[in-house]
């Protein structure tokens, strides 16, 4: 960003010698980190699609394209072992000139956008105390925030933010830990996968095909990477999601309700397919699409990100039959874990995904009256609005 602040740096020895953060803010230091960001995601254990570079640079582009960015990067002596993404929200009518630095991900059904539901935010295993500590004392020499947001996932975050908060002696709201993505591991083959399953999902596996072909249905399933094939297929899948979502009657969350949510699927799904890492796929009855999905890889892992169908062939399970495709055509490909994140658990766990690690979630707010009342009024409003119907 032009005219961005210059790097910072914070001598974080109270915490273990050697290890220190550096705030960078400026457009040209944060380009510089792309090759140090793909090194210490390749030292993670399970490195998600929403991870992946290009997936931080399309959000920030359609999202928070004017936004401050700071990306916080901590190193143990001249090792990095921690990249924290933050930007520093835009104050719109709702938030009542509320300053939040914040990560990409998830914000719940009050949020302009939605579109990550992991938060993003490369951590070495073992490293995750110094890291959150280093970041936070660095981030609190910073005056352009009310509020931080921390959210990390993973199997010490939790700890880590208690840690922290009784270190650092913040004022912060109390720490919430919820169960981490659900996520399935699977077996060589797409047999032993299905002998893992419930015999209901086995049956399942194989009545509703069958049903569309004893209808007298013609049916086929598509993957589309890149080109007028790839177009197509989103425009189909947001076209089914809304679908989905309006026969749903505010039961269900509507993930792309604007043009810049479709914009970002469409770019996203554009530069991931160059190298076959994220695909469409669409199953199509009779000349129509009924079921649209869109997924992301990233060596072994499969994200299964969103989806849509047309209520009017839910008696065929159109979803299902398609997801179940995807699956055994990755198990195929040599992927070796699902990614479900977080959500509706019902449908997750028939395919027989568990909770993996914890999310948790830690917010500071800056002990100063001003920045005290907006956080007080923008929490207010929150909490009205939770229990008015969706």
């Amino acid at each position: 960003m032009t005219g961005a602040a210059p790097a910072r740096r914070l001598d974080a020895s109270e915490v273990e010698i050697g290890v220190t953060c550096e705030l960078i803010m400026d457009e040209l230091g944060i380009g510089r980190l792309r090759q140090c960001w793909d090194d210490l995601r390749e030292r993670c254990l399970f490195p998600s699609p929403y991870t992946d570079w290009r997936y931080l640079d399309t959000w920030l582009d359609c999202f928070a394209p004017d936004a401050q960015r700071v990306f916080c990067v901590v190193r143990e002596g001249t090792r990095v072992v921690s990249i924290l993404p933050l930007f520093i929200e835009r104050p719109d009518p709702f938030s009542v000139g509320l300053r939040r630095l914040r990560q990409i991900g998830f914000e719940g059904r009050f949020a302009r956008v939605d579109m990550t539901e992991e938060p993003i935010w490369l951590v070495q295993p073992g490293s995750e105390s110094n890291a959150l500590l280093a970041t936070a004392r660095a981030l609190l020499f910073l005056r352009e925030w009310d509020v931080i947001i921390f959210r990390g996932q993973g199997d010490r975050f939790g700890e880590a933010f208690e840690r922290a908060a009784k270190k650092l002696r913040v004022m912060s709201l109390p720490i919430k830990v919820k169960a981490g993505s659900l996520v399935a591991d699977l077996p060589d083959t797409w047999a032993e996968y299905r002998k893992q399953l419930s015999k209901s999902m086995r049956d399942n596996l194989s009545y509703y095909p069958r049903l569309l072909t004893r209808r007298g249905h013609e049916w086929q399933i598509e993957a589309a990477y890149q080109g007028p094939e790839l177009e197509k297929a989103i425009d189909e899948l947001v076209r089914l999601h809304w679908k989905r979502f309006e026969s749903a009657e505010g039961k269900r969350a509507n993930h792309l309700p604007t043009g810049t949510q479709h914009e970002f699927l469409r770019r996203l799904h554009r530069t991931l397919g160059r190298d076959r890492s994220g695909f469409v796929s669409t199953l199509r009855v009779d000349g129509r699409v009924v079921a649209a999905q869109s997924a992301y890889e990233s060596g072994s892992t499969l994200l299964v990100n969103y989806s849509g169908f047309d209520p009017e062939w839910s008696s065929f399970s159109p979803l299902f039959v398609l997801q179940a495709d995807i699956f055994k055509s990755a198990i195929e490909r040599g992927i070796r874990r699902l990614d479900f994140l977080r959500g509706d658990k019902a449908w997750q766990t028939r395919w027989a995904a568990k909770a993996s690690g914890e999310l948790a979630q830690w917010i500071i707010l800056r002990p100063n009256p001003w920045p005290m009342v907006r956080a007080g009024m923008y929490a207010t409003r929150c909490a009205f609005l939770s229990i008015l119907p969706r």
